[in-house]
């Protein structure tokens, strides 16, 4: 019979002293454990806080080719847009890149070349435009977001548009193409309503851009920056048609639209 041992008053089994031991096997187990935690937790916030400071890297994020017009300069780049929103909506409501929230009062570019009025140039790995000072922004090419089936038939029941014919002056520029309204708005309501920016198609502005474009499949005005602006009617736009055929034909003289649209 094996003898028993005593701690003070208290018998000590075999058992009390494999318990023991796997106690202190636990408890060095637990220690290692929490080093390795605390280590894996120190890198990984920091390869987080890397990635967080280079926003551009968000998979999330696709890029587009934009012109934005300024009064003191007019600078080409790349806007980068969350992946279900247009280029209006990054505008109007800014995006979430890298866990940031970014472009509610700026909106960032990269690879950004700019032009001044006095003719200087220069280049910018990144450039971040404040939305008030902005004329309008063109894109140079209008791609559309990844489609979502879903998420496309709910957008289309709450936005149904209407396009109408306009042209605004926005100092030094004259814009004219198809504003998108809502279905029951006019234009009157449209300026009127919470969005800064407002969306135009088939856009020519005039004088031409400093880097010679005059077109642009979409451009997003800024309301606030628009000193007048005016619906063309279905007259006007007939006219102008019957004048494009005629300078097609090679047959007359463009006539002055203005004094046309003054006596209409």
């Amino acid at each position: 019979m094996t003898p028993l041992r005593y701690h003070g008053d208290v018998p000590v089994t075999r058992f009390d002293g494999n318990c023991a031991a796997i106690f202190q096997i636990i408890s060095a187990a637990t220690v290692d454990l929490r080093r390795r935690l605390r280590g894996a937790f120190i890198t990984r916030s920091e390869t987080s806080e890397r990635t967080n400071n280079d926003w551009t890297s968000d998979p999330r994020l696709r890029q587009t080719r934009v012109v934005v017009f300024t009064a003191s300069c007019t600078l080409v780049g790349t806007a980068h847009l969350m992946a279900q929103h247009r280029l209006l909506d990054e505008l109007n409501t800014g995006c979430v890149a890298s866990l940031h929230r970014l472009g509610e009062e700026f909106m960032p570019l990269t690879e950004v070349r700019i032009w001044y009025p006095t003719g200087s140039r220069d280049v910018a790995l990144t450039s971040h435009v404040r939305k008030s000072s902005i004329l309008f922004v063109a894109e140079r090419s209008a791609a559309p977001p990844e489609r979502n089936a879903a998420r496309e038939v709910k957008g289309h029941l709450l936005r149904v548009r209407k396009p109408l014919c306009a042209r605004a002056y926005l100092p030094p520029y004259l814009l004219e193409g198809k504003m998108h309204v809502g279905i029951w708005q006019e234009l009157a309501q449209a300026l009127d309503g919470q969005n800064r920016f407002l969306p135009m198609t088939d856009v020519t502005i005039s004088p031409p851009a400093v880097i010679g474009e005059s077109s642009y499949p979409f451009a997003a005005i800024n309301k606030h920056q628009i000193l007048h602006i005016c619906e063309l009617s279905e007259a006007l736009q007939r006219l102008r048609q019957d004048v494009q055929r005629t300078l097609d034909a090679g047959q007359v003289q463009t006539p002055n639209l203005t004094t046309s649209t003054i006596h209409q």
